[in-house]
């Protein structure tokens, strides 16, 4: 059974049992790691397969629940503008450039856009997940998708190489 840790500005404080690193924490990927001390994004899974210190790479889920992750060693709220694309968030986010910037491409929503001075082109250059098109609601440009290709459908990738779909994306043969 695991301990209890305290984590002052950041850093794990101690245990009052339970294993550490050095006792045999068993991980298969970083994540597992920071289970062990929730909050702390310093902790990643070494090649022996055990929790050393060392900092997590960015994104790596943590706290308690899917809404955080590390950002530079720290364990933050998941949210559109940090930089990291959340698929799983309501409503689920196709672009995060980090930036407040409402015309470049990813808005303020992190959906991609199409408005001047955006990029007019929503094609990503996949036909797998279907064809983009730019299309207008309440006076904000959004890129939409059609449906996706079925799996096993051939398929060239943004390089010309051809290939096959695998859940929404061409996969090269």
């Amino acid at each position: 059974m695991l301990g209890c840790s305290v984590i002052v500005d950041g850093q794990l404080q101690g245990r009052d049992s339970g294993a550490d690193a050095a006792s045999g924490e068993t991980c298969t990927f970083d994540a597992q790691c920071i289970s062990f001390d929730p909050f702390n994004c310093n902790r990643v899974c070494g090649a022996a397969g055990q929790c050393v210190d060392g900092p997590a790479p960015e994104g790596t889920r943590c706290g308690m629940g899917a809404n955080m992750h590390c950002v530079t060693g720290t364990c933050v709220p998941r949210t559109c503008g940090d930089g990291f694309v959340d698929r799983a968030a309501t409503p689920p986010e196709y672009c995060d450039d980090g930036n407040d910037n409402p015309d470049d491409g990813c808005n303020n929503m992190c959906t991609r856009s199409c408005a001047a001075p955006a990029p007019a082109e929503c094609g990503d250059g996949d036909e797998c997940n279907g064809q983009e098109s730019c299309m207008t609601i309440m006076a904000l440009a959004f890129c939409r998708s059609s449906e996706a290709l079925p799996d096993d459908q051939e398929c060239e990738d943004s390089s010309g190489a051809p290939g096959t779909c695998q859940l929404g994306t061409c996969v090269p043969d």
